[in-house]
């Protein structure tokens, strides 16, 4: 019996991270705003460079509110190393088997134990963009 892993692959402004506690993405033909929710760890260790010592790191504060996010997911088989003849089963293409399923901004950062992230697509930009230059509507 074959057995599948979850292979994960998250970027949110410059931080990225290959594990996650959990990831829900929502999409709908009924509504034009993708949401995402991703819960990690509340602290992280960073480690930059092979020989730098790793640092324990507030994970909240890696990132702001409003920053670009990318979600890549996939599912692979452990008994063989990606990229060496690993078959992926769901999603096909994308790097090591993963692809791309969500892309967007936070929106919110729920300072929690595990960290919840919630981010929107790309209507974040079409909300501020109307906020941003004052239009009103004057019903008088």
């Amino acid at each position: 019996m074959a057995f599948f892993a979850l292979s994960s692959d998250i970027t949110i402004g410059t931080f990225r991270f290959q594990g996650v506690n959990e990831v829900k993405v929502t999409r709908s033909i009924h509504s034009y705003a993708d949401t995402a929710f991703i819960k990690v760890p509340s602290r992280c260790k960073i480690q930059k460079g092979k020989r730098a010592k790793p640092v324990w790191l507030t994970t909240a504060d890696q990132f702001k509110d409003g920053a670009a996010v990318t979600i890549n997911l996939g599912y692979y088989d452990p008994s063989q190393p990606l990229g060496e003849g690993a078959t992926p089963i769901l999603p096909i293409g994308g790097d090591n088997g993963r692809c791309t399923i969500f892309q967007g901004f936070v929106k919110r950062r729920n300072m929690g134990m595990p960290l919840e992230i919630e981010c929107e697509g790309y209507v974040r930009q079409m909300r501020l963009n109307v906020r941003g230059h004052g239009h009103h509507l004057n019903m008088s």
